[in-house]
């Protein structure tokens, strides 16, 4: 449900075809695994996995979310539990919070060398709250004209009919950064050398796909959310 909320706050549409396949196909395990473990299903668990496959059927919003997450709260706030958990209820309230507030758009660089070209990714995030604000970036990119002493020795893969490296990055604290209240930010992603890529000449980097998760920095922890990530040059 976390991943599902992050693919539909991201999504520059505002809805989320790949979330909603990924979702049916959890929902259809979650509904076997209570057949064959418990026998039979719950009645919450029944309301939330039948109302989650028929909202799959065709591409998520967020406000279909949103009436998921109170299908599914009804479940997990159950006579097993001690109180509502309410995270996924409070990611929802923080993305309501941040609309129009909070923005972050990437931008994709390139200078010329000897050999060819340097290419790099600038992610700029603009906090327009009082919050300061925690930004955990993540992504992925593919690359083709990778000389061949940067290539990957496994490799170099196919992607789009492109002999082409993928590069990826998130979840090191190179990757976190901050955001004060009312302030613009510019960082770049950290893949290559330091944080750029060296191509042969008509090298390019293509399908840049950058995660940007926005939470307040308060003690403990707090709900955040993801952001729609456009390219903004």
């Amino acid at each position: 449900m976390r991943q599902t909320a992050d693919r539909v706050t991201a999504s520059l549409s505002g809805e989320a075809p790949g979330a909603t396949r990924s979702l049916a196909y959890h929902l259809r395990t979650v509904r076997e695994n209570l057949r064959g473990g418990c026998g039979t299903i719950p009645q919450p668990a029944r309301q939330f996995l039948r109302a989650g496959l028929r909202m799959t059927r065709t591409p998520l919003s967020q406000a279909e979310y949103a009436q998921l997450v109170d299908r599914y709260e009804a479940w997990a706030s159950g006579p097993t539990s001690s109180r509502r958990d309410g995270w996924l209820r409070r990611s929802l309230e923080a993305c309501r919070r941040y609309r129009g507030k909070v923005s972050a758009g990437y931008a994709v660089w390139w200078e010329p060398t000897a050999a060819g070209r340097d290419w790099w990714v600038q992610i700029t995030v603009d906090n327009n709250t009082d919050d300061l604000l925690d930004v955990s970036l993540g992504g992925s990119l593919w690359a083709d004209g990778v000389p061949t002493r940067y290539r990957d020795p496994y490799g170099p893969d196919r992607h789009w009919g492109r002999v082409a490296d993928q590069y990826t990055w998130g979840g090191s604290s190179a990757d976190e950064v901050y955001a004060p209240p009312g302030r613009r930010i510019r960082t770049f992603v950290g893949i290559g050398a330091g944080y750029k890529v060296h191509l042969l000449r008509g090298g390019e980097l293509f399908d840049i796909r950058p995660t940007v998760f926005v939470s307040p920095l308060r003690e403990g922890g707090a709900p955040g959310c993801s952001l729609p990530v456009p390219r903004i040059n």
